[in-house]
C-alpha cells in the first residue's frame, strides 16, 4: 500500500461528508455523483499504483469505519462504483457518454442529449448495477435506461426485459406503417411493436389451437401486458363485430394510449399465409367504421404467427391501405410445461394485487407512521437469564472463534499449535462445549449464582516457520455480563461494543470483530519477528 493512501482516504472521507450534507436536496443525483467520484479514484489509483482487491477491501473497511451508519460502502459496491466510472468516464454520471453519441443520428439534437442526461440521474443505483452486470454497450444501457424511466420498471422487471432481448426485438416487426400512417405516428407504431413476441410464461403442447393460446394469454393477462409494453389497455377477447347479418370475432382487442389507436392482435398457429393479411385488413376496416371515434387515430392490426417469410409478407402487404404488422411469437417449450392456473384463479389473484396496491396518499401516510414508530421505539431492556448466556456462547463467541481461525488459515500451519481456552468468571477451561455450559448454568442456578464473565483466549504457540519455537501469540476477548447489558472488550480493556441482551448480533458485527482479532494477531507476529531480527 503506497504512502499516498492516507491522503487519498482523507480526501474521499471529506467528499462523502460534503455529499451527505446535500443528499436531502437531490438524493439520487448526489449519490451517483459521489459513487462515480469514488469509482474514478479507484480507477486512477489502479492505473498509477496498481491497486488490487486487497487495497479496495481496505478502503471499504476504512470508509465504513468512518461512516458506520452509511450503506453502500461494501467491497462489492465499491467494485460497482469502479465499473460505473469506467462505463461513463471523465464525467460524473453520463456527460461524456452522451458526448460520444452526439454525432449519432439517434442522439444528435441537444434536446435528446438533455433527456438522456436527466434519465441517467433519475435511475436508482440498484438499476444501474443491473445494467452494468448484464450489458456491455452504452447504446443498450441507454435503451433500457429510458424504457425503465418510461415504464417505471422495478429491478426484477428490468432484468426480465434484458433477458428477453427487448433491445433486439423492439421495432422489428414487418409492417406497412410508412405507407399507411403519417410519419410521426408511423415511427411510434413501429417502435411500439416487437418481433418476436416472447410468451415464455405459456406452456402449451404441439396440438394447441389458436383459441388455446388466446385463452392462456388472457389467463396470464398481467404478464401478457408486460410483454406488449407501455400504453396498452385491454378491451376484450373474441370481441364481436357485426357486419350486416354476419358476426365476426376479433381474437384480442386493445387500445394504446400512446398511439391513441385501437390495436387488433390476431393469433395464427402455423406459418404466415397471404390470406391472413386480407382477413386482418377486413377487421381493421370494421373497427375503424364501428368502434373508432373521430379523435382516435387509424386502427392498427398485428398478426402473430410462426416464422413469417419476409418476402411473402411484403407481397401480401403491398396494396393494403390499412396499417398492418406481422410478427413471430415464441412459447415455452413443451419439456418445460407447467400447470397453468384457471382464468378464475388468475382473476382472483389479480383482484387481490389491485386491492393491495395503496394509493400515493396512503403510501405517504404509512411511511410517516413507520418513521414515527422508529422515533418512538425504545430498545427492549431484559434481565439476563441463562438462556442469554448460552445464546452468547453459541451465536457470538463460537462464530467469532471460527471466523478468526478462517481469516488466519494461511498463518496457522506456521505454528506448532493453535489453541482456544475459555474463561468463565475466574476459571480457565481448555475444552468446553455447549453441553458443558448447559451443565454449568444449571449448577449456577442451583447454587443461586450468576455467571459474570465469559470469554476466550486464542493462542498460537511455537513459530516453526520462522525458525524458532520460543514465542507465542495470543488474543483475549471478554464478555462482562451485567444484569441488563454486557460489555465486550479485549485484554487491554479496549471496549468493542456494549449491548442489551435483547439486541441481536449481525453477521457484519461478528465479521468486523473477527477481522480485528486476526489483524491484531498478525500485528503481534510482526512485532515479535522484528524484535528477533533486531536482536
Amino acid at each position: 500500500m503506497s504512502n499516498s493512501y492516507p491522503q487519498i482516504l482523507s480526501t474521499l472521507k471529506e467528499s462523502i461528508r460534503k455529499a451527505r450534507l446535500k443528499v436531502s436536496l437531490t438524493a439520487n443525483r448526489e449519490m451517483l455523483e459521489l459513487y462515480c467520484e469514488i469509482g474514478q479514484t479507484i480507477l486512477q489509483q489502479q492505473r498509477l499504483e496498481g491497486w488490487g482487491t486487497k487495497v479496495i477491501q481496505q478502503l471499504a473497511k476504512d470508509l465504513l469505519s468512518e461512516f458506520p451508519d452509511m450503506k453502500g460502502l461494501s467491497l462489492r459496491n465499491l467494485k460497482y462504483m469502479r465499473s460505473f466510472a469506467d462505463a461513463y468516464p471523465n464525467f460524473l454520471i453520463v456527460q461524456h457518454a452522451v458526448a460520444q453519441l452526439e454525432n449519432q443520428e439517434k442522439y444528435a439534437d441537444s434536446q435528446n442529449v438533455a433527456i438522456v442526461q436527466h434519465a441517467v440521474a433519475q435511475l436508482p443505483w440498484g438499476h444501474h448495477c443491473v445494467l452494468l452486470d448484464k450489458l456491455k454497450t452504452i447504446e443498450e444501457r441507454l435503451f433500457y435506461l429510458n424504457k425503465t424511466i418510461q415504464n417505471n420498471w422495478s429491478r426484477d422487471v428490468l432484468k426480465l426485459q434484458i433477458e428477453s432481448n427487448l433491445y433486439l426485438r423492439q421495432g422489428k416487426s414487418i409492417n406497412n406503417f410508412e405507407s399507411t400512417l403519417p410519419l410521426p405516428q408511423a415511427d411510434l407504431a413501429r417502435e411500439t411493436l416487437k418481433n418476436p413476441y416472447v410468451f415464455d410464461f405459456l406452456s402449451l403442447g404441439e396440438e394447441i389451437q389458436e383459441r388455446d393460446i388466446e385463452n392462456a394469454l388472457i389467463a396470464h393477462l398481467k404478464k401478457f401486458m408486460l410483454e406488449l409494453g407501455r400504453g396498452f389497455a385491454y378491451v376484450g377477447n373474441q370481441y364481436n363485430i357485426k357486419v350486416e347479418e354476419d358476426d365476426y370475432y376479433l381474437d384480442l382487442l386493445f387500445y394504446n394510449t400512446r398511439l391513441h389507436a385501437y390495436v387488433i392482435f390476431e393469433l395464427k398457429i402455423g406459418d404466415f399465409k397471404p390470406e391472413f393479411a386480407g382477413k386482418l385488413n377486413f377487421y381493421i376496416n370494421a373497427v375503424d367504421s364501428q368502434v373508432k371515434s373521430s379523435v382516435d387515430n387509424p386502427t392498427i392490426g398485428v398478426l402473430l404467427c410462426k416464422t413469417p417469410n419476409k418476402t411473402e409478407v411484403q407481397y401480401a402487404l403491398h396494396g393494403i391501405n390499412t396499417p398492418l404488422g406481422i410478427a413471430e411469437y415464441k412459447l415455452l417449450p413443451e419439456e418445460l410445461k407447467i400447470e397453468l392456473p384457471s382464468i378464475e384463479e388468475f382473476e382472483k389473484e389479480f383482484e387481490k394485487e389491485i386491492e393491495s396496491i395503496p394509493n400515493p396518499l396512503t403510501q405517504k401516510i404509512n411511511q410517516l407512521k413507520d418513521i414515527l414508530a422508529k422515533v418512538k421505539s425504545e430498545k427492549v431492556v431484559i434481565k439476563k437469564t441463562k438462556h442469554h448466556v448460552k445464546e452468547l456462547f453459541l451465536s457470538v463467541i463460537i462464530p467469532i472463534i471460527e471466523k478468526s481461525k478462517l481469516l488466519l488459515i494461511e498463518i496457522l500451519p506456521m505454528f506448532n499449535e493453535n489453541k482456544i481456552e475459555y474463561f468463565i468468571d475466574n476459571e480457565t477451561i481448555e475444552f468446553f462445549t455447549s453441553i458443558d455450559l448447559e451443565a454449568r448454568l444449571i449448577q449456577e442456578e442451583i447454587d443461586n449464582k450468576n455467571i459474570h464473565k465469559l470469554g476466550f483466549n486464542f493462542s498460537l504457540i511455537g513459530f516453526n516457520q520462522g525458525g524458532t519455537n520460543i514465542f507465542s501469540i495470543w488474543h483475549n476477548l471478554f464478555f462482562e455480563l451485567n444484569d441488563f447489558k454486557y460489555v465486550v472488550k479485549n485484554d487491554t480493556d479496549k471496549i468493542f461494543t456494549e449491548k442489551l441482551y435483547s439486541e441481536i448480533w449481525t453477521t457484519n458485527e461478528i465479521e468486523d470483530l473477527s477481522d480485528e482479532i486476526a489483524e491484531k494477531m498478525i500485528d503481534k507476529i510482526h512485532s515479535q519477528l522484528n524484535q528477533f531480527e533486531n536482536y
